[in-house]
C-alpha cells in the first residue's frame, strides 16, 4: 500500500518521497521564519543538512543492498567537501586554522547552508530515479565471453597508449612540487584541452576494467598496485583529491565485482581510513614546502599525529570548498554577470580537441578553478565546486540545475552504457564515473565531460566495432 510502481517494475517508496518534502519543506519554513543572523538557525539548519546525509547512505544502501556503493561514496565526498566545517561544527567542534566560518557573516554562511541543503535535496531526488530504473536484465553468457576478449584488447591497447604520456606528467609534477612546493604545478600549467592530455586520461580508468576482467588473483594484485602507486604518488605532490579518488573507485569496485569487504574487513577499513586521514593532513601541511625528503614527509605526518584529531583537522580543511560559493557572493553579479549555463556548454565542447579549432579552446570558459584563481589574484589552486558552479551560472535558480546535474552524475554512476554484453563490466564503468566524479566535486563540471567521452564512450564505440568485425569473420 505504501509503494508506487514506476515504468520499470521497480517498488518506489512513497515514505520516501515524503521524507525529503518534509525536509524541503523544514527548510524553506526556517529560511521565511527563523532570523537569519542567529547562530541558533545555523544549528538548526546544520542538523536537518546531517539528518539528510544519514538519509541519503540510508536510500543508496536501501536500493543497492551495500553500504560501500558508488551513489554513497560520491553522496559522502558531496557532503564532506561542501559542507564538512558545517558538519563539524553542529557537533561543537571547531578548527581556527582551516575555519572558513570564522571569515564571513553569520548571514551569509546561513544563506549557503539553505542554498546547499536545498540543492543536496534536488540531487537526491535524481539520485533516487536513477536508482529505480536501473534494472538488470538477463545477459547472454556466450556473448560476455566474447565480450570479455574484446575488451581486454580495447583497455590494454588504452593502457598501452597512455602509460608513457601518464608517468611523464606525473613525473613532472613530482619533481616541481617536490622541488619547489605544491605550488610549482600552478606556475607550470599547461592547457588541458590537448589531444595529448586526454590520452593521458585513459591511464586510471584502462586499469579498473582490466582489474574487474581478468580473474586470476594475481593479475589482480598486480594491477591493484599500478593503481595505487599512481595514488601515493598523487599524495606526494598534494594532490589528495586525485588520490582519494583512485583509493575510493578501487576500494567500491573490489568490493562490488571481485570480493565483498565485510565482517572482520571493515574494521580493517576503517583502521586503513583513519590512517589516510593521518597521511593527508600531514601532506596538506607541508605540500607548499619545496626540497622535501620522504624522511621529512613521515616526521610531519607524525608531528601532525601528535598534535591534534587527524580525521577532525582533514574533515575541516576539505570542507573549506564551501568557500568558494562564499567568495562568488561579493562577485556575481556585483562584478561578474551570471553566466546562464554556458560553463556547462563550454565543458561540453571543450571535449573537441584545439587543433580541429584552429587552436581555439573552451576551456578558458569551462575551467572556473582557473577563473577563480585569477579573480583572486592566488598563486595557487583554490578550486571550484559543483555547488558553486551552479550558482556561477543561474544564482539561486542553479538549486534547479543541479537536479539535471545531480541526473546526469547519478547516470555516469549507474555504470549502465550499452547493451547486455556488457551487463557484466556495469561496475567498472561505475568505478570510472567515480573516479571521474570525486575530483569533479571540488571542482566544476570542466573535465567531466571529456573525461567521459574519452574512458567509457570512445571505448565503448571501440568495443562495439571490433567485437561486430570479430562476429562478421566468424561467419564468413
Amino acid at each position: 500500500m505504501n509503494t508506487l510502481t514506476n515504468k520499470m517494475g521497480k517498488k518506489i517508496n512513497v515514505w520516501d518521497i515524503f521524507f525529503i518534502y518534509i525536509i524541503g519543506c523544514v527548510i524553506l519554513c526556517i529560511m521565511l521564519l527563523a532570523d537569519i543572523d542567529s547562530i541558533n538557525t545555523t544549528m538548526l539548519t546544520a542538523w536537518v543538512g546531517n539528518i539528510l546525509l544519514l538519509y541519503g547512505i540510508y536510500v543508496f544502501k536501501k536500493y543497492t543492498g551495500t553500504h560501500i556503493n558508488q551513489y554513497s561514496l560520491f553522496w559522502i565526498s558531496w557532503f564532506v567537501f561542501s559542507y564538512g566545517q558545517i558538519f563539524l561544527y553542529s557537533m561543537g567542534i571547531t578548527d581556527g586554522k582551516y575555519d572558513v566560518m570564522m571569515r564571513y557573516s553569520t548571514e551569509l554562511i546561513n544563506q549557503y547552508l539553505f542554498y546547499f541543503i536545498l540543492a543536496s535535496i534536488f540531487v537526491l531526488i535524481a539520485g533516487q530515479r536513477i536508482l529505480v530504473s536501473n534494472t538488470v536484465e538477463p545477459i547472454n553468457t556466450g556473448e560476455i565471453q566474447i565480450s570479455d576478449i574484446t575488451v581486454r584488447i580495447v583497455f590494454c591497447l588504452m593502457l598501452v597508449i597512455s602509460a608513457s604520456i601518464f608517468w611523464s606528467d606525473l613525473l613532472s609534477m613530482i619533481m616541481l612540487s617536490g622541488t619547489y612546493g605544491y605550488h610549482a604545478i600552478y606556475e607550470n600549467r599547461e592547457g588541458a584541452n590537448s589531444l595529448i592530455s586526454s590520452i593521458s586520461m585513459w591511464y586510471i580508468p584502462s586499469l579498473l576494467v582490466l582489474m574487474a576482467s581478468y580473474k586470476n588473483s594475481k593479475c589482480k594484485i598486480f594491477i591493484l598496485f599500478l593503481l595505487l602507486f599512481p595514488a601515493l604518488c598523487f599524495l606526494y605532490i598534494g594532490l589528495r583529491g586525485r588520490a582519494l579518488a583512485i583509493i575510493l573507485s578501487v576500494l567500491f569496485l573490489w568490493h562490488s565485482s571481485i570480493k565483498p569487504l565485510n565482517g572482520k574487513k571493515t574494521f580493517i577499513l576503517i583502521g586503513l581510513g583513519i590512517l589516510f586521514f593521518n597521511v593527508i593532513f600531514g601532506i596538506a601541511a607541508i605540500r607548499d614546502e619545496g626540497s622535501r625528503s620522504f624522511e621529512f614527509m613521515v616526521n610531519s605526518i607524525l608531528t601532525q599525529h601528535s598534535t591534534g584529531n587527524s580525521v577532525i583537522n582533514s574533515i575541516s580543511e576539505m570542507g573549506g570548498s564551501m568557500q568558494i560559493w562564499l567568495m562568488l557572493q561579493s562577485l556575481i553579479p556585483q562584478q561578474y554577470s551570471y553566466d546562464y549555463g554556458f560553463s556547462y556548454l563550454a565543458s561540453l565542447l571543450s571535449c573537441i580537441p584545439s587543433f580541429l579549432l584552429d587552436g581555439f579552446s573552451f576551456s578558458k570558459y569551462a575551467n572556473l578553478s582557473e577563473w577563480i584563481m585569477n579573480v583572486e589574484g592566488s598563486n595557487y589552486g583554490l578550486g571550484f565546486s559543483l555547488i558553486g558552479e551552479a550558482y556561477y551560472n543561474f544564482g539561486w535558480f542553479g538549486i534547479i540545475a543541479l537536479f539535471f546535474v545531480g541526473y546526469f552524475i547519478f547516470y555516469v554512476l549507474s555504470g549502465k552504457w550499452g547493451s547486455k554484453k556488457l551487463i557484466k563490466y556495469q561496475q567498472a564503468f561505475a568505478a570510472i564515473g567515480l573516479y571521474i566524479f570525486i575530483t569533479t566535486v571540488r571542482d566544476s563540471m570542466y573535465l567531466s565531460f571529456r573525461y567521459i567521452l574519452y574512458t567509457i564512450i570512445i571505448p565503448i564505440i571501440l568495443i562495439y566495432l571490433i567485437e561486430s568485425d570479430r562476429h562478421r569473420k566468424r561467419k564468413k
